[in-house]
């Protein structure tokens, strides 16, 4: 007969197998969205039915796109990872042992996906030249998460 920590263990395995599914579904969904918009693009772009700064920022916005099914992806294996059990799948680098390291490879994925969407925003700007209080947003959002990232890199060491 099982303990009753045995039980309670099984139990929130299993809700952490509804967040994994839900980030791993997640990510196809918007893996595949992503591939069918870039072939829509390159489509459109060599039948000369989209000029080629569109096709850019298009691409731009599919690279972001790919770039948040990679969040997804790595939410869903790691809370895997943290709750359920190990993962031999894991390159050494991406490795998850903690809830730290989740959230600092997720932040610095939203730094990565931050720069993707001011490259975007730079590319369609038509506002003249006043695209400094955009870029000084994104800068203040990048600086704050970056001293976030080596507050928590200092206190786990």
């Amino acid at each position: 007969m099982k303990s009753t920590q045995e039980i309670i263990l099984a139990i929130n395995k299993g809700w952490a197998l509804i967040a994994v599914l839900g980030s791993l579904l997640a990510a196809i969904t918007v893996l595949l969205s992503a591939g069918w918009q870039s072939l829509d693009v390159a489509f459109k772009s060599a039948t000369g039915a989209m000029p080629a700064k569109t096709a850019v920022v298009e691409l731009i916005t599919v690279i972001d796109q790919f770039l948040i099914a990679v969040v997804f992806y790595i939410v869903g294996l790691g809370i895997y990872e943290l709750f359920i059990g190990p993962l031999s799948i894991w390159p050494k680098w991406l490795i998850i042992r903690t809830l730290d390291d989740l959230k600092n490879k997720l932040l610095r994925l939203v730094v990565v996906v931050l720069a993707v969407d001011f490259l975007g925003e730079v590319v369609l700007w038509k506002d003249g030249a006043n695209i400094l209080p955009l870029g000084a947003g994104i800068a203040l959002v990048i600086v704050a998460l970056t001293f976030f990232l080596k507050g928590s890199s200092s206190e786990s060491q």
